[in-house]
């Protein structure tokens, strides 16, 4: 493994490589959570210049792996809170990387859209323009963003 590279593959900013996490002892290298402890040191320092805090209570961390691991952050000697999922850019990211509880939550909310416009549906128009509104109102709502996701038997099965 080359400097700056941590065993999770991250990519450390030149400024960070081969130092010392303030609130991981001495002795602590970056590595894992380690690399994290730094960025977010090297962000509260940066926040410091400007005379701006972060605040402890709105900011969380997610370790994101298929394997279990302590991730512990501090920020003004405080620990972050770890959470096992959040909803990013109106997608849902969880610790555990896979698609199948963002395409359930997408699936409901295609659902929903459908049964706002339902009152169209049981309406007079043809098949066709019926087909087209379905795609526009229902399919672009489920569908949104699934080119990112990692799709398994069931999700396809789902969809």
């Amino acid at each position: 493994m080359h400097r700056g590279t941590t065993p999770g593959h991250m990519r450390l900013p030149h400024r960070l490589q081969g130092q010392k996490s303030r609130s991981a002892g001495a002795g602590a290298y970056c590595g894992g959570h380690l690399a994290a402890q730094l960025v977010m040191d090297a962000l509260q320092d940066t926040s410091e210049k400007y005379n701006m805090r972060i605040n402890t209570n709105k900011t969380k961390i997610m370790r994101m792996s298929t394997v279990e691991g302590i991730m512990k952050i501090k920020v003004n000697k405080q620990n972050l809170e770890k959470v096992k999922q959040f909803c990013y850019l109106g997608s849902l990211v969880t610790e555990d990387c896979r698609s199948c509880h963002d395409v359930r939550r997408r699936i409901a909310l295609g659902k929903e859209a459908f049964n706002k416009k339902s009152d169209l549906m049981r309406g007079s128009l043809s098949l066709h323009l019926k087909k087209c509104m379905v795609k526009a109102f229902v399919w672009s709502v489920a569908l949104y963003v699934s080119e990112t996701w990692t799709l398994q038997k069931e999700d396809i099965r789902r969809l």
